[in-house]
């Protein structure tokens, strides 16, 4: 966020592990949209996305 000169709370974290991308994006501040192409549940303890697509295509357009 500091070599774009954006505050973290402007940036948009698109990942696929909860483990391993939402819970790091909430720790850092940021918003996550989580590609959840199976439908599956959160594990305990992860915090929700702020957003939740199937696929890439409903991302896209929520995008656009």
């Amino acid at each position: 966020s500091e070599k774009m000169n954006l505050p973290l709370n402007r940036l948009l974290m698109i990942g696929d592990s909860p483990g391993a991308d939402l819970v790091g994006a909430h720790r850092a501040g940021m918003d996550v949209a989580w590609i959840n192409r199976n439908g599956r549940k959160l594990p305990p303890g992860i915090h929700p996305p702020n957003s939740e697509f199937s696929n890439l295509k409903e991302l896209a357009d929520f995008l656009t």
